[in-house]
C-alpha cells in the first residue's frame, strides 16, 4: 500500500515520463541464499534467467522468477532491495520499498513514501504534467 501511494502520486502529477519505476516482485524471498546462516527474507528484483521458485517460508508457487512487469535492476545490478541499500552503503536502515532513487548520485534520496510523495509534489513540480 504505501509503494501503491507514491505510483498514484507519480500519475496524478504526470511524472511517468521523469521518473521511472521498477517494479520487485510479488513474493518474498532470501536475501542472501549462498549464506546458510543469513535468513533474512525480503523483495527481490526479477530474474529473467533463472527457473521458478517457491516463497521464503516454502509455501505457494511454483512462481515464475519473472514477470512481463518486473524487471531485474537497471541501475546497480542489485539481486535484492536488501543488496540495493547495501550497494549505496546503507545497512542500519529496514529495507523497503518505496524507494526513490537517484540515478546520477547513485543513492537513495528516501524510502518514506510520505516524504516521497511531498518531494514529487513540490521538487518535481517544474517536469510536472499537471
Amino acid at each position: 500500500p504505501w509503494a501503491h501511494r507514491t505510483l498514484l502520486t507519480r500519475a496524478i502529477k504526470g511524472l511517468e515520463d521523469v521518473i521511472s519505476v521498477t517494479v520487485v516482485m510479488p513474493e518474498w524471498q532470501r536475501t542472501k541464499p549462498e549464506d546458510p546462516s543469513d535468513s533474512h527474507c525480503g523483495w527481490v528484483f526479477a530474474d529473467p534467467e533463472g527457473g521458478t521458485r517457491v516463497n521464503s517460508i516454502g509455501l505457494g508457487g511454483p512462481f515464475p522468477s519473472s514477470y512481463p512487469s518486473n524487471h531485474p535492476d537497471p541501475h546497480l545490478g542489485a539481486k535484492s532491495v536488501r543488496e540495493l541499500y547495501e550497494k549505496v552503503g546503507d545497512t542500519f536502515g529496514k529495507y523497503t520499498v518505496p524507494i526513490l532513487f537517484d540515478k546520477q548520485t547513485k543513492t537513495i534520496v528516501s524510502n518514506e513514501y510520505a516524504e516521497i510523495i511531498q518531494m514529487l509534489n513540490s521538487e518535481f513540480n517544474h517536469l510536472a504534467k499537471y
